[in-house]
């Protein structure tokens, strides 16, 4: 089955194929997207295996927030590297 992107869910950093995965899981317009958020989106294509595409969240949150998803995945890997270095040694 062919899913077609729909105009009703244009968001920003979101691809056709992004589009797609999230139709597929039921979500199909921004109003159904604004509900359900970004995490929970992720979440749902995950559990139904549509996906293993990290970034896939970081453009859903991004979707989310109307942020380019870069800064978001640039703002986490740095606070990843800040907590190995603050963790003190055994």
């Amino acid at each position: 089955m062919v899913v077609m992107a729909n105009d009703d869910l244009q968001l920003r950093n979101l691809t056709n194929d992004d589009i797609a995965l999230l139709a597929s899981v039921g979500i199909t317009t921004r109003e159904q997207f604004e509900r359900v958020g970004g995490d929970k989106a992720y979440l749902l294509l995950l559990e139904t295996g549509k996906t293993d595409d990290s970034d896939l969240l970081y453009r859903l949150r991004g979707a989310e927030h109307d942020i380019d998803w870069k800064i978001l995945a640039e703002r986490d890997h740095r606070s990843s590297k800040t907590l190995f270095v603050d963790v003190d040694e055994p």
